[in-house]
């Protein structure tokens, strides 16, 4: 049947129209979400590890306790610190 065979036709090719568009709107997605975390990436300040603020936490204190620094300036520094 004629008709029939055009109606196929007609779907497979509305199927494939959708099929390529949703192919570039996933592409285009997977972009944008690769550039936001490219972004993120790039803003972010690297963490110092946590052993490394242990340490220096440490220091810190050990600053305080001789009377080095006062506790305001200790105050100031840790919460710079963390």
């Amino acid at each position: 049947d004629p008709a029939k065979l055009r109606r196929e036709e007609r779907e497979a090719k509305v199927d494939d129209a959708l099929g390529r568009v949703r192919a570039t709107k996933a592409a285009n997605a997977a972009a944008a979400r690769e550039a936001g975390l490219r972004k993120k990436r790039e803003t972010t300040a690297p963490k110092a590890p946590v052993t490394e603020k242990i340490q220096k936490l440490m220091d810190l204190m050990n600053l305080k306790e001789r009377g080095a620094i006062t506790l305001n300036e200790y105050n100031k520094l840790k919460s710079e610190l963390m």
